[in-house]
């Protein structure tokens, strides 16, 4: 194959237990399409060094997992002939604070003029979109396609999580599963060090979801609502582990959360497993039911038909996410939690129930009777790489110097643009805490690891080619076909 006909498609990868697995069956999909592609995935960072340094004129897709707010950002992109598609990560699970707050994407966003392509999981957001961007959100520029974590949470797939699984004979079975999203409150990152690195980060023309000033009036109240209900549900969980002493618990909690904090209340309850390793879908497809306080974990289990409660014994409308408490059965106390706990663990939900929850799933999360990964891989393959995005051109000193240097040579600008302000030891341990959390987020990616997810995905659908796997650098890989 002739190089110049080479498509490539980026996938930047930030938290490796939600995106990598979803992400990659999106990307064989693709190469199952067509095998002119070739598909660059990894860790962010490294993601977006390979398009600013490319040496190759072969035109390309960055599949973004959240909005850039950047003007000079675009600038760059649509000069190394980039067009960028963003399938959010967090596309439909909000609460109606975090709605009217800061949603995501901000609002009246004149960068997505620069977007080629925004991919909704489902009718809701979509609309909510157009609300907040009518202006810029054009008919060409969006579609509707789910998300392929969803796809991955249907019965299907179970296979594949247990054959990648390392711990093959010690997994569990048949326990409940708690899954926390006390992100606010019990964050690696102390409220007071978020502040300080968020305040500090300025968007260009104003543009983002919450604005430097903004942020402490707006995550505070969050904040105080999860400050109240975290010591109540930590207290009902207790309650039932006592209640139930030969029943098997497992409590995961929300990656960025402080494990030790989980770890410290529950070290002498030896019916009670602690872990946040792994993905949740690979814990959940063992579980008889799940406990949780408004996670999305919740929806992707009601793909696997596992049942849920949704345990608020502070209870407020206005700071739950929505559609997590909307597919759950809702205990306000310790009473009716034990209640519900028992009544679910023996008895599986009807197809009734079932069909319900689709119904209710559908308008948010679109691909409940479609794979996703599917439909993707073909707006993705269509896509007219002849397509002409007009860009009003930055002319500030920062737009100019990102078109023109190189990464390494911006880099190092920037770094001693930095050095000459003397960042004070607060905003180093900042920095320091920050990084801690990225690295629980993305860890390190093998090449075994990525190879077995291949192969496995290969048993399951046996019409995807024979793939050639390439680790350009760590945590930096390419596929393409042999």
């Amino acid at each position: 194959m002739n190089s110049s006909d080479t498509k490539l498609l980026l996938v930047p990868i930030e938290t490796l237990k939600r995106e990598l697995d979803s992400r990659l069956l999106l990307s064989l999909k693709l190469l199952k399409l067509n095998k002119k592609w070739k598909i660059i995935f990894g860790k962010v960072d490294l993601v977006g060094s390979y398009w600013r340094n490319k040496k190759c004129d072969n035109k390309f897709i960055y599949l973004s997992k959240g909005t850039v707010y950047s003007k000079s950002y675009y600038q760059k992109l649509l000069s190394k002939k980039g067009y960028y598609f963003l399938l959010d990560e967090e596309g439909a699970i909000f609460s109606k604070y975090i709605k009217e707050k800061s949603p995501r994407g901000g609002k009246n966003n004149d960068l997505i003029q620069y977007m080629s392509q925004i991919i909704f999981w489902g009718e809701e957001e979509l609309k909510n979109y157009l609300k907040r961007h009518k202006k810029y959100l054009t008919l060409e520029k969006y579609s509707i396609c789910g998300n392929p974590r969803f796809d991955l949470c249907k019965k299907k797939y179970n296979y594949f999580y247990h054959a990648i699984s390392k711990n093959k004979k010690n997994e569990q079975k048949n326990f409940i599963m708690i899954d926390s999203a006390f992100g606010g409150f019990n964050n690696i990152v102390d409220l007071k060090s978020q502040l300080d690195h968020w305040s500090k980060i300025k968007y260009e023309g104003g543009r983002g979801e919450v604005t430097p000033e903004n942020w402490l009036e707006k995550n505070k109240p969050l904040y105080d609502f999860q400050s109240k209900l975290f010591p109540k549900f930590v207290e009902g969980i207790k309650f039932i582990t006592n209640k139930l002493p030969d029943y098997k618990f497992l409590i995961r909690p929300h990656p960025i959360e402080n494990i030790n904090t989980w770890m410290d209340h529950f070290k002498d309850y030896k019916n009670v497993k602690i872990t946040n390793k792994d993905t949740a879908v690979s814990h959940f497809i063992n579980a008889r039911l799940m406990i949780h306080n408004g996670c999305s974990t919740a929806v992707e289990a009601s793909f696997s038909n596992i049942p849920s409660i949704c345990f608020l014994p502070v209870y407020s409308d206005n700071y739950i996410q929505e559609l997590p408490r909307d597919v759950s059965f809702l205990a306000k106390n310790n009473e009716e939690l034990l209640e519900m706990v028992l009544r679910l663990y023996e008895n599986k939900t009807d197809q009734d129930y079932q069909k319900n929850l689709r119904k209710i799933v559908k308008p948010h999360i679109d691909n409940t009777d479609y794979e996703s990964s599917e439909k993707i891989a073909k707006l993705i393959n269509n896509y007219d790489f002849n397509t002409v995005i007009n860009f009003n051109y930055d002319f500030t000193l920062k737009g100019q110097l990102q078109k023109y240097l190189s990464e390494k040579m911006y880099s190092l600008l920037a770094k001693f643009y930095r050095k000459i302000l003397k960042k004070n030891e607060d905003e180093l341990t900042t920095k320091l805490k920050f990084k801690e959390r990225d690295k629980i987020k993305f860890s390190s990616l093998l090449y075994d690891d990525v190879k077995i997810r291949i192969n496995t995905f290969k048993e399951i659908d046996k019409d995807l080619p024979n793939i050639n796997l390439k680790e350009l650098k760590e945590n930096l890989f390419e596929l393409s076909l042999n």
